[in-house]
This record gives C-alpha cells, structure tokens and sequence, in this order.
C-alpha cells in the first residue's frame, strides 16, 4: 500500500502561481508632475476662461499581463488648490476663496470603480472639493508605449454649484456653473519594481 502525503503548502503555492499566470501582476506607478498637464476651463456672460494647475501627484495600482494592461486595481491624484492659477492674480484669489482653499488645499479624486476596461475606461470616481465629496462618472483614455510608463488622457464637465461652490467673480466677470477639466497624465513605474 503507497501512503501519500497530503502538502497544503504545495496547493497553496499552486494556487498563487496560477492566479498570477491567469489575472496578472499588479505594478505601482506614480504620477509625473513635470509631464503631467491639467487645465480647467469654462464660460462666462463675457468670455470663456481657462486656468492651468500647477501642482499634481498621485500614484496607483495598475494590472498586467506579461507586457500587456488588463486592469486599474486602485488610482488617486491631488491637485494643489493654490497651484491653479489665471493669469489673473485677482481672479486667482477669488477662485481659491471659492474653493474653500484655507480650509482644504487639496482636491482629491480616488476611482471607486471601474465597469468597462478596455480602449476607453470607464467607472465612478469620488471627487472630492472644499470639504464635499461627489461621486462622478469617468471615462478615460490610457496608453502605454512600454510598461515602464503610462499616459491618462480624458476631461470630465463639473458642476460646481453640486460641490456646494458658487463660481467666482471679479467686477464684471462671472464665471458659469459648469467647468471642464482636461488632462494628460503621465505615470512612471514606481522604483524597485520587476516586470
């Protein structure tokens, strides 16, 4: 009689093993902000009006498959309130009070979930401005020229009154309820990590 010993260590490790082969490998990448671009523009009874943001990070989690990505296991970026500047140093300061800078410098969004992957991603995302949290949809467009770095491209249109935000005005200038947010970011592969 052969008497065969059960090893649950081995059946763990083949389970680890093929779920890594099946699902992938999960990579951090942290955002660039010398390569990275974000611009905020929207109307007025006057004109349109645009203003550029100075400071962004953020760092995620990002799914592949050999060299191929398969997935978003997390991603969240931050936009310095003070970094978002006109031109216009009077328009500036209204839009940091507006914000509600003193009291949160920082913008916030975090994905909460993504439902389609594919050449275009989409999901919902909590954003979160001047002490309020929105849950948005998002749709974006990710490339990567090689796995060392990724590139997010996408805009998304903002209501600012639902942040509980009435637009700013300087004199004759009032902006309008609606801005659109448009960006390119540019993610590296975070150092110490294999592919």
């Amino acid at each position: 009689m052969k008497i065969v010993y059960y090893c649950p260590m081995k059946r763990i490790l083949l389970l680890i093993l093929v779920s890594f082969t099946s699902y992938g490998a999960n990579f951090k990448y942290v955002l660039e902000n010398e390569k990275s671009k974000m611009s905020i523009n929207g109307t007025s009874f006057l004109h349109n009006w645009e203003t550029k943001v100075g400071n962004l990070s953020g760092e995620g989690s990002f799914q592949f498959k050999k060299d191929k990505l398969i997935g978003i296991k997390d991603f969240y970026l931050k936009v310095e309130t003070l970094s978002i500047k006109s031109g216009t140093e009077s328009l500036d300061e209204k839009t940091y009070e507006a914000l509600r800078g003193n009291n949160y410098p920082v913008i916030r969004a975090t994905i909460k979930n993504i439902e389609k992957f594919g050449e275009q991603v989409n999901g919902t995302i909590d954003i979160f401005v001047g002490g309020v949290t929105q849950t948005e949809p998002f749709f974006v467009k990710i490339t990567s020229e090689n796995s060392k770095s990724l590139m997010i491209v996408g805009e998304k249109k903002l209501s600012m009154k639902s942040f509980q935000i009435e637009p700013p005005s300087v004199m004759f200038f009032k902006a309008g309820d609606e801005v659109t947010v448009s960006f390119s970011l540019y993610l590296k592969i975070k150092e110490g990590q294999e592919k």
